[in-house]
């Protein structure tokens, strides 16, 4: 059976009892599933996987999305974070996100989770580099006034893959990390809620970021209601770390939460991590997510 040790932050926790490699029960299923709702993001410590057992978990939760580049060939829906070069060439992509933003948000239904397999991490002086860190917008919605909700409730908000592109580029100083960037301008703009309810959990989440909402839709003042909302989620207090070992495998929900890399480690430094991301097919069908939280054992 499977325990849930929470990190202590704002957002996260530990799956204590795990081997991604090997099927899941229905018991552990349903635990994941609430833990990723009720946590934002999932460690899971030690796990050895194979590309294609990194999928098969991926699948129990939704269809992964096909990768456009810098992905496994025989896995298309795997990408490859990395600064390593081979014969004159990047192995993967080298950015895991410079601003905090979520992904997948350019498609017409938001996507739901990431899972990365750290194969390789950067140390320095026995210290780990290139850590992940997360904003909770959930609580961040909570804790906005009682004026400012009701003004976005109803609210929309655009998502373009151009504003993504011009920013990443005005805030990059390494050029290595530019690269791969050019492929996100093609995203056609697409209409979200500014307001999400949270199809595990059911609380409303802030569906907004700096990266991808050009315009908000149904307030008075679109320019001023963005700059506030981005302002407000990004204080410290909403703000949590994650730092990474190898053989740790990390889910984390991208309606929930925002997410950006450290780039406080060289490119001789290797890092090499191995991605998949969730599409929403299952995490949107109501009957689906109830079916499996009623298997959510009662010790959970």
């Amino acid at each position: 059976m499977l325990t849930i040790e929470p990190s202590g932050q704002i957002l996260g926790a530990t799956i204590r009892g795990a081997d991604l490699s090997q099927p899941l029960s229905e018991s552990d299923t349903a635990t994941i599933l609430f833990a990723i709702g009720e946590y934002g993001f999932l460690r899971f410590q030690d796990q050895k996987l194979t590309p294609a057992q990194q999928l098969d978990f991926a699948r129990v939760f939704g269809e992964p999305q096909l990768v456009k580049g810098g992905h496994i060939p025989e896995h298309p829906e795997m990408s490859v974070l990395s600064n390593i070069v081979k014969d004159g060439k990047l192995i993967g992509l080298p950015d895991a996100g410079v601003i905090y933003h979520r992904d997948m948000t350019y498609r017409p239904f938001p996507g739901f989770a990431n899972i990365l397999h750290a194969i390789k991490i950067p140390t320095r002086d026995g210290k780990p580099l290139g850590d992940t860190q997360f904003v909770d917008s959930k609580s961040a919605y909570d804790d906005l006034p009682a004026d400012v909700k009701t003004e976005i409730e109803g609210a929309t908000g655009v998502h373009t893959g151009e504003r993504y592109v011009s920013i990443i580029k005005e805030t990059i100083t390494r050029q290595s990390l530019i690269k791969g960037h050019d492929k996100r301008h093609d995203n056609p703009p697409n209409r979200h809620p500014l307001v999400l309810t949270h199809p595990i959990s059911g609380r409303k989440v802030l569906y907004c970021d700096t990266g991808h909402v050009a315009v908000i839709e149904g307030v008075a003042d679109s320019a001023a209601m963005l700059q506030y909302l981005n302002d407000h989620q990004h204080q410290e207090k909403y703000q949590c770390n994650y730092s990474w070992t190898e053989g740790d495998v990390l889910m984390w929900d991208n309606l929930r939460s925002l997410h950006r890399g450290s780039f406080d480690y060289t490119d001789d430094e290797p890092r090499l991590i191995e991605r998949c991301q969730i599409l929403s097919d299952k995490i949107t069908d109501q009957a689906w997510v109830k079916s499996v939280l009623a298997r959510v054992p009662a010790t959970v």
